[in-house]
């Protein structure tokens, strides 16, 4: 009898190790949403360790015609896997997603970056437009053309990886370019959700830091940082999911 028991223990103490070790080697996928002028690539210079996170790239899809924020955020929730262990970095636009997202899916974590949590925090420019909607009259292609000669102007960091920046903006469709800025101007987000780490440049022109209330300012960041500081902010990053990958 005695012996029967040992072997029980020493079974049950051999399974309680193997879901440990199985637990212990699961990954955190990491997804990650671009802004509204650029895509995959300005996610190249970041290299997070393979062996702890996943990186998955989730792509834009083109708005509907009159789509709220909500309701396209709720699309694009269909491209994450919500099991396991994950967390959604969104920049720009793809920040604004991310909050929706955070309230809908309840991921693990959630990274904007030079982005907003609500629309209180975005600049007056495209709060007024919600109600003087200027940019409805554009053509789509107008738009996208104005984009190229704005965006440097706005933010003149952008030459530091110019032709990757120009070269993303190049490839996309006009279309998305002009919905996706009725997705911003008809935000309606009051509340900032729970678990969002807002990191931030100080010299951000397109959504100025003054009406941001950020967990992490970088000293020289611009509104492309995303890419121009890539190093700085996969450190911040990495120790916020170290927590979260070593939680019980």
């Amino acid at each position: 009898m005695l012996r029967k028991l040992k072997l029980i223990v020493l079974f049950y103490s051999s399974l309680c190790l193997w879901f440990g070790e199985l637990y212990a080697q699961e990954k955190l996928k990491l997804y990650l949403i671009p802004g509204q002028g650029s895509d995959h690539r300005v996610f190249q210079d970041y290299h997070f360790d393979t062996s702890f996170i996943d990186t998955i790239h989730v792509r834009f899809l083109l708005p509907n015609r009159g789509e709220r924020m909500l309701s396209y955020a709720s699309r694009m929730a269909e491209q994450i896997d919500t099991n396991g262990y994950y967390a959604i970095m969104g920049v720009s636009l793809g920040g604004m997603i991310a909050c929706e997202l955070a309230d809908k899916l309840n991921p693990d974590k959630v990274f904007i970056v030079s982005s907003a949590k609500n629309r209180k925090e975005l600049p007056v420019g495209y709060r007024t437009q919600r109600y003087v909607p200027i940019y409805s009259i554009v053509p789509a292609g107008i738009v996208k053309a104005g984009s190229f000669v704005l965006q440097p102007l706005f933010e003149p960091d952008r030459k530091r990886h110019k032709q990757v920046f120009k070269s993303m903006l190049k490839d996309m469709d006009k279309r998305f370019i002009k919905r996706a800025i009725r997705l911003i101007v008809t935000w309606n987000r009051e509340q900032s959700p729970e678990k969002v780490v807002h990191i931030h440049g100080a010299k951000d022109s397109t959504i100025p830091i003054r009406r941001v209330e950020a967990d992490y300012i970088i000293e020289e960041g611009s509104h492309m940082m995303t890419l121009n500081q890539a190093a700085e902010i996969q450190k911040i990053i990495e120790v916020e999911l170290g927590g979260t990958c070593a939680a019980p």
